[in-house]
């Protein structure tokens, strides 16, 4: 029951991991049988499951609740999922294999961090190295398993999760970044151990540790090419502090805000802002992940500030309008940088204390 309820907790806290569960529920359907009892045991697997999932259906429920019902419900996630898009790929099944391809290769090679972190990325230590360990030596591995016993399941299930993640950028395309893909990297690197601890299996004690010595050679290059570029990445986080939405800036921010020690409502519209802030803050300030111009008024009318966070460059324009529709007089306006000198985030504060203010509905 606890290897079912880990699969479906792992889908309610992020949904791509739902292209891994069949692969759970084959490798436990061969794992019992033949078990007494099976049919029972298989049975409190899937209660596992729905049990380790059931989070996702109780908000199911309240979401039907909240909008009225059944018809509501359908609106409010057809409304939702066309807003984001998920499914609204425009790439052929061509490009999306190219895709993959691309996905798998950066990967491996920890592409993602300096792209994502920095906007670039760096020179990779032994690419080519890297490439053949991590997918033709784990390959080598499976066909020798299939061909010559003796037979383990472990190499075969890391293949169905790999080809589960696959099947997960295949059906979504350009819709997923390097960040979704992410569970491809421990996958690869299991399928290597296993692949080589099936190696050392195979010798006798006495000349197993030459082997051993084999098995540490091919491990080397992949620990000193990983050393050398996580070192690279670090050089550089320090240097320029990040960029965009995994700037310093952000935590300065909240930093600066821990600082108030008047009664403030947060207002972070902006994707990115919010899950920092409230985790720097320990949860000081309610927050809102929208704005309009009445909630600001009716909070600054209730006697505490309010906190405005905008990233820079979505809609530049909105914070001019919102000043004059809130109409509480010029709100302390301060930008945070990254090291480079590019604005990051502005933040806007009015104060409930102000002269200048909006007349307050009653």
């Amino acid at each position: 029951m606890a290897a079912g309820f880990f699969a479906g907790f792992s889908v309610y806290g992020y949904f791509i991991y739902a292209f891994l569960v069949p692969v759970a529920a084959l490798h436990a359907l061969w794992r019992l049988r033949g078990a007494p009892g099976q049919g029972r045991l298989v049975l409190w697997w899937m209660a596992g499951l729905v049990l380790g999932g059931s989070p996702y259906l109780l908000g199911m429920l309240l979401i039907a609740r909240a909008t009225g019902g059944v018809h509501g419900f359908l609106n409010y996630i057809t409304n939702s999922l066309n807003e984001l898009g998920v499914a609204n790929s425009p790439m052929s099944l061509a490009e999306r294999i190219s895709y993959l391809r691309n996905m798998v290769s950066w990967t491996m090679l920890d592409v993602g961090p300096s792209s994502m972190m920095l906007h670039r990325t760096l020179p990779i230590t032994f690419p080519g190295t890297k490439a053949a360990l991590l997918l033709a030596v784990p390959a080598l591995g499976l066909i020798a398993g299939l061909i010559r016993p003796p037979r383990s399941p472990g190499l075969p299930v890391i293949t169905g999760l790999f080809l589960g993640m696959c099947a997960l950028v295949l059906v979504f395309g350009n819709r997923l970044w390097l960040h979704h893909a992410a569970p491809l990297l421990p996958i690869v690197y299991i399928a290597l151990a296993l692949t080589l601890d099936r190696f050392l299996a195979r010798f006798t004690p006495r000349i197993g540790w030459l082997a051993l010595v084999g098995a540490i050679a091919v491990v080397l290059p992949l620990l000193a090419g990983n050393t050398v570029d996580r070192q690279a990445m670090f050089f550089e986080l320090a240097r320029t502090g990040g960029v965009g939405l995994t700037s310093d800036a952000i935590p300065r921010f909240a930093e600066d805000s821990l600082q108030i020690g008047t009664p403030t409502h947060a207002f972070c519209p902006d994707w990115g802002v919010f899950m920092p802030f409230e985790m720097v803050t320990r949860g000081r300030f309610p927050i809102s992940t929208g704005f309009a111009s009445q909630d600001a008024i009716r909070t600054l009318c209730g006697g505490k500030d309010v906190l405005l966070a905008l990233m820079d460059g979505q809609n530049p324009d909105r914070l001019p309008v919102w000043i004059k529709e809130v109409g509480w007089g010029e709100p302390d306006i301060t930008v945070y940088r990254q090291h480079d000198g590019a604005p990051v985030l502005t933040a806007a504060r009015w104060h409930a204390t102000s002269a200048e203010h909006a007349i307050c509905p009653n």
